[in-house]
């Protein structure tokens, strides 16, 4: 069953580099034998038998394979309302079923309801319960469809945000019932095992300059460190994610760690440099997908920036 939780990279993480350039902007004397590398920065000393650190898991939905229920279905409860905020956890994005009670969006909470409507007929059709493939497909697709327009932004600014999407369908009692609605969530991670406070307006969020910083994808620590996890930029960094950069096609196989390393590499230099418009020296990283997630269709790898902010 596919998910509208998006899939964690599973990445790979590659050691940081600071590339250095003369007034032309060529590399320096003293770089690196590899063209656009240069040695890692000294407090950033990485050890090559280092264990790979394991960037944040996002939390894949598993639907409900109850059997439906036998008793007298009785009238579809009332659906979701849109607009409602929820104290989540992580581990309410496991199940694809949520009953957390809706508290004043005044208050503090990790998850906004931004959208509630009827599943596709055709997905529900013959349906025994809303955890059918075909229904969680289609509910995927609908909240997909709907983050993008509520969060706003450009799809570059949505690949590098924080803020996640996440369905929720009804229980058995009420599927068998006739209830047929889709509720979609939005949250993001603070940290590896927190779920962030969100602001009080979401709508068009990336959109605004500083709510899009706020909510980028940033860390305490360098790609390479064994401590490296995705955080909120609400929070505390010295890295951000600057960018993601397709490594393969669709129906590339595997080329293996080491050369998309090297791809990664050779793209984010660049990159990374025009986001700190500087021509000095910089320190940069990156991160690319793992075979699992190769597998599974991921493509993209994450370029990083050593920031003031």
């Amino acid at each position: 069953m596919s998910s509208l939780v998006l899939r964690a990279l599973l990445l790979v993480l590659t050691v940081v580099l600071t590339a250095a350039c003369t007034a032309t902007g060529e590399l320096g004397a003293g770089d690196s034998t590899t063209p656009g590398i240069s040695p890692s920065p000294v407090e950033e000393t990485v050890d090559p038998a280092s264990p790979t650190p394991t960037p944040t898991p996002t939390p894949t939905p598993t639907p409900s394979t109850a059997a439906p229920s036998t008793a007298t279905p009785s009238a579809a409860p009332e659906p979701p309302r849109a607009g409602s905020c929820r104290v989540l956890r992580p581990h309410d994005l496991n199940t694809v079923v949520n009953d957390a009670r809706p508290v004043p969006c005044s208050r503090r909470h990790t998850s906004v309801t931004f959208y509630v409507g009827r599943l596709p007929a055709g997905a529900v059709k013959g349906a025994r319960s809303s955890g059918a493939d075909t229904v969680t497909a289609a509910a995927e697709r609908v909240c997909s469809r709907e983050f993008a327009s509520y969060v706003g932004g450009s799809r570059g600014a949505r690949m590098l945000t924080s803020l996640r999407p996440v369905f929720f369908l009804p229980g058995t009692a009420e599927f068998d019932a006739g209830a047929r609605w889709v509720r979609c969530d939005v949250y993001a991670y603070a940290t590896d095992a927190r779920l962030a406070e969100l602001p009080g307006r979401l709508r068009d969020a990336l959109d605004n300059v500083r709510l899009r910083a706020d909510l980028g994808i940033c860390s305490r620590v360098s790609p390479d460190h064994p401590a490296f996890a995705h955080i909120v930029c609400s929070r505390d960094h010295r890295w951000r994610a600057v960018s993601r950069v397709r490594l393969g096609a669709a129906d590339a196989r595997f080329p293996g760690s080491a050369q998309l390393g090297r791809a990664a590499s050779a793209e984010c230099e660049g990159i990374v440099r025009d986001f700190l418009d500087t021509r000095d020296a910089f320190s940069y990283g990156f991160e690319v997908p793992r075979r699992e997630s190769w597998a599974d269709g991921e493509r993209f790898g994450f370029c990083w920036a050593k920031t003031p902010d």
